[in-house]
């Protein structure tokens, strides 16, 4: 990992001082789209006009004209078979890089050759929302000059600002009110694997929001998309190749107001905690056996038990600590753009690093069935520590104007230092106990992204083909967690709960484990325009191979006492395992892992596709074709029922078919029409029978393996509006059957949580979305230097309802036959107010959040659904900056600073009523002031 990071930075240092030099010349650059369906027009001809400088549009659509004197010109575009383009009075500026996008229309008569004027409007539409205006599927998206303008340091934070989407534990998305599990992740096209050892599920905050060019939702399937999503599918596209040199640093630090400057407390970690990494000082020990070694009996008897846990360190200890630092974090990013054996050549690169600490009280409380007052109660402190590493590099060549090749390339380190102090009652049949518990836990995920990507147009064919080849890996390692639990009937003398005989690794023990995955893709995309009688079919036709490995393992260690030993049991957890404590007659670990601690899985996608993009009677156009996919999923897993490991091996072969129907009301105006069949497939963690602990919600989860791919009909309906100055309107109906949709239940057994998959038979879902975005002094035609025309107002609002018939499943709570499903909220707001002057010298947005109560947990036998409490999000970031290369920014983040709160709707009013119904848990995570200074150079 270090060896990576040096030679990345070596490159970054090598390029900029290769490229320090700036010429005085001006250079444009910018996209050639057809206005009709978006797709980029290849060989186009741009020019400046009155001179000698001039481009063609590259195999995306793109060109670059560089060492343009400064002056004011007219820029002209060309392309056979349409209407030719200009801008006209483009002032150019010494080294200024300006970029000038046109979206020519289809020239159907054929007339000679007219140039169409236009003057440069300060306040265009975006590039994104363009994007989103000639796509065929519906989508809506969230630019990187956006994320700029937000306080969000995440892409998880990110995509809370996108319509109709929400976010759970600032990580997961939730896409039109539906779970995690129905939306798929993309980076450049091809798919990211799951993060989470215990749900489908992608850790969206990962990625650093700097990274992001933008992030695109696809809410509707195409035959190019996969075919495995319900909600949307999330379209991360990292920066690219820049038109010139870059050179940015990028600095900050954080203040929390329940965190920064107080008391906290953590433990000794190893050195490479500050970039994610354990440096292996909390991996088990050297010389322990294995598990197979392990399960031999001369290494089960007490002696040889006694002799391994000596083998481990007594790391037990807390540190007390008076002052908690503030968060920080830096980015330094580099680019530049210039000739490799004569050939366009460019690169970007960046190295980030953040630190955020965060300190919190959470209390939780456990009930059975409805009893108004709970059998224990807990009042966890947690003091954790967040660690992120982001590099990207990413490489790019044109070969000739038909022909290129990139790499790109991320890897994420994200690092979660977790310490919990919990103090806890327990109410169990009329007897009172108390508990004193500490757990830690180190996790540490790494995310590699490689994708080499062929992009060749062959003109006498007029063929375009994109070849792409992608590894993806991740890794999630919890190499040490540890807990422990003293005991007391009196709230004042507690005793350790090492039980005597066989060991409980929940209340008292280690556990250290594993998950790796390995994907591979290969896909290639053809696509041809045919010139027919009346219309320009544009034919796609493609190829998707995915393979997916993965292996997960877990060793469980549990605390054994050899001997009622009253005056070591109320020992200190950094005493009571000193190396004289360690003994046959004291205290030793006992391994318990067992065949049931580990699965492998892998799986494979196939996927065939053929598309048809053209217009009809000039103002339809049809997006149609059907998908075929072929997946095969086996997982290995012991098998508690037959005593020993079983193979599951399943099949699913689909076709899907898909349309998109858009009818151009006027060139700013679209009326859409989807329809498509979808499908979500069990994952890999849900179907394996392997039960995990997880101590702070203090529940097990288990797969099923007989669970069953949901099969999803989506129909939605949206009208579009876009008008000048990056100002939008949409609305949007959709409605959506899924047959046997998969949920996380849970029910009480022991007096924790039990968590499982299971199917259920029938949901249906429709809503409504509505997104704004306005310049009231555009709007209005007010004057240029009037007040209005510095203000930006947005909001996106969704209305969302589900219906889960569950009348013919058994087993569930109470009488409840109807309800939502499951992670769905009934609403969701987005809002925000930009203040922008003209100068740009300082800006001013404030951005809200509030989503609908959604069932976190579904309830079992007898237990209610748990459900999330809405809330409010005010966040705010003001900026300014000095002489074009400083800029200052102040951000705020949670304002409101609001509970986060899980309860049980006892009186089944829809709401949360503080008199009746019952907190599950609850938390307040503070408000944070973030100040940061970017530098560009």
């Amino acid at each position: 990992m270090i060896k990576r990071l040096s030679l990345i930075m070596a490159a970054i240092s090598c390029h900029l001082f290769m490229y320090s030099a700036l010429a005085q010349n001006a250079t444009i650059s910018g996209k050639i789209s057809d206005g009709k369906n978006g797709e980029e027009i290849i060989g186009a001809t741009v020019r400046v006009k009155g001179t000698a400088y001039g481009a063609i549009s590259d195999v995306n659509g793109n060109y670059m004209i560089k060492g343009i004197k400064p002056a004011t010109y007219d820029i002209e575009v060309s392309y056979a078979g349409y209407k030719p383009q200009s801008k006209q009075d483009i002032l150019l500026k010494p080294n200024e890089s300006k970029v000038l996008s046109f979206s020519i229309l289809p020239d159907t008569k054929e007339l000679k050759e007219v140039v169409i004027a236009a003057k440069v409007d300060r306040q265009t539409a975006s590039g994104l929302l363009l994007q989103q205006k000639n796509l065929a599927s519906i989508s809506d998206g969230i630019s990187s000059e956006a994320i700029k303008r937000s306080p969000d340091r995440t892409t998880g934070d990110a995509l809370k600002r996108v319509s109709g989407v929400t976010v759970q534990d600032n990580k997961f998305v939730v896409v039109r009110g539906l779970a995690d599990r129905y939306n798929i992740a993309l980076i450049n096209g091809v798919d990211l694997p799951t993060t989470e050892p215990d749900k489908k599920a992608f850790s969206f905050d990962i990625i650093p929001s700097a990274l992001i060019d933008n992030l695109v939702i696809y809410k509707t399937a195409s035959p190019e998309l996969r075919a495995d999503f319900g909600g949307g599918a999330v379209y991360v596209t990292t920066k690219d190749i820049p038109e010139k040199r870059i050179f940015n640093i990028n600095i900050s630090t954080q203040y929390n107001s329940l965190t920064t400057f107080k008391p906290y407390s953590d433990y000794n970690g190893g050195s490479l905690d500050f970039i994610g990494l354990d440096d292996g000082t909390r991996a088990l020990p050297k010389g322990l056996p294995s598990v197979d070694d392990n399960s031999k009996p001369e290494n089960q008897t007490t002696l040889k038990q006694v002799e391994h846990t000596k083998l481990f360190k007594n790391n037990w200890g807390v540190n007390e600590n008076a002052s908690q630092a503030p968060g920080y974090a830096m980015q330094v990013m580099f680019g530049n753009n210039f000739k490799v054996f004569k050939k366009e050549s460019g690169i970007i690169a960046s190295v980030s690093i953040n630190n955020t600490p965060k300190t919190y009280n959470m209390q939780r409380y456990l009930y059975e069935s409805s009893n108004l007052a709970p059998f224990k109660s807990y009042d966890d402190q947690s003091y954790e520590k967040n660690y992120l590493t982001g590099i990207m590099l990413n490489m790019a060549t044109k070969l000739n104007s038909n022909n290129k090749v990139s790499f790109k390339n991320i890897l994420n380190i994200n690092g979660e230092d977790l310490l919990i102090d919990r103090h806890g009652i327990q109410n169990e049949v009329g007897v009172l106990s108390y508990e004193k518990a500490s757990a830690r836990q180190f996790t540490s995920n790494t995310f590699y992204s490689g994708q080499l990507k062929l992009e060749n147009y062959i003109p006498s064919l007029k063929l375009k083909s994109n070849v792409t080849l992608s590894q993806n890996n991740i890794s999630r390692e919890m190499p040490d967690q540890k807990r422990l639990l003293y005991t007391s009937s009196n709230d004042t003398n507690f005793s350790v709960a090492i039980p005597f005989g066989s060991p409980n690794p929940i209340s008292s023990g280690i556990t250290s484990n594993k998950l790796s995955e390995n994907g591979n893709v290969i896909a290639l995309d053809l696509s041809r325009q045919f010139k027919l009688k009346n219309i320009r079919p544009t034919v796609k036709v493609g190829f998707y191979n995915s393979t997916k490995n993965r292996s997960f393992s877990n060793r469980a260690f549990g605390w054994s006492n050899g001997k009622f030993n009253p005056d070591l049991d109320i020992l200190p957890p950094n005493a009571i395992f000193n190396d004289s404590n360690i003994s046959k007659d004291r205290y030793f670990l006992n391994e318990i892992t067992g065949g049931q601690d580990k699965y492998t899985a892998s799986s494979l996608l196939r996927a065939y596709y053929i598309s048809l993009d053209h217009y009809l009677f000039k103002r339809f156009r049809l997006n149609y074709g059907i998908r075929y996919e072929s997946f095969n999923q086996q997982l290995t897993a012991f098998n508690p029922q037959i005593g020993r490991e079983k193979t599951y091996d399943n099949t699913y072969e689909n076709f899907f078919p898909m349309a998109n129907i858009t009818y151009n009301i006027t060139e700013k105006t679209n009326l859409r029409f989807s329809y498509s069949k979808t499908t979500v497939r069990p994952e890999f963690r849900e179907i394996a029978p392997f039960t995990f602990f997880d101590f702070i919600n203090n529940s097990n989860t288990y797969g099923d393996t007989a669970l069953k791919p949901i099969n999803i009909k989506n129909y939605d309906l949206r009208f579009e509006y876009y008008p000048n100055g990056g100002q939008v309107f949409t609305f949007t109906y959709f409605y959506k059957t899924f047959s046997n949709a998969i949920e996380n239940t849970f029910d009480f057994g022991s007096g924790n949580r039990t968590r499982t998959f299971k199917n259920i038979a029938d949901v249906k879902c429709q809503g409504f979305e509505l997104e704004f975005k306005v310049n009231p002094g555009i709007a209005l035609s007010f004057p240029e230097k009037h007040w209005s025309r510095y203000l930006t107002l947005s909001c996106n609002s969704s209305l969302i309802e589900s219906e889960a018939d569950l009348s013919n499943l058994a087993g569930t709570a109470g009488s409840d036959t109807k309800r939502p499903l499951q992670g769905q909220s009934g609403y969701s707001i987005n809002g925000g107010i930009l203040i922008m002057p003209p100068s740009s010298k300082w800006s001013l947005n404030v951005l809200y959040n509030r989503i609908g109560r959604r069932i976190g947990d579904v309830g079992g036998r007898k237990e209610l659904h748990i459900w999330e409490v809405p809330r409010d999000l005010i966040d705010a970031q003001v900026s300014y900056t000095f002489n074009k290369n400083v800029t200052l920014k102040l951000t705020a983040s949670d304002l409101l600073n609001q509970y986060y709160m899980m309860y049980s709707d006892i009186d089944g009013s829809g709401s949360y009523n503080a008199d009746k119904d019952l907190v599950i848990n609850k938390a307040k995570y503070g408000t944070t002031f973030t100040f940061a200074i970017g530098i560009t150079l």
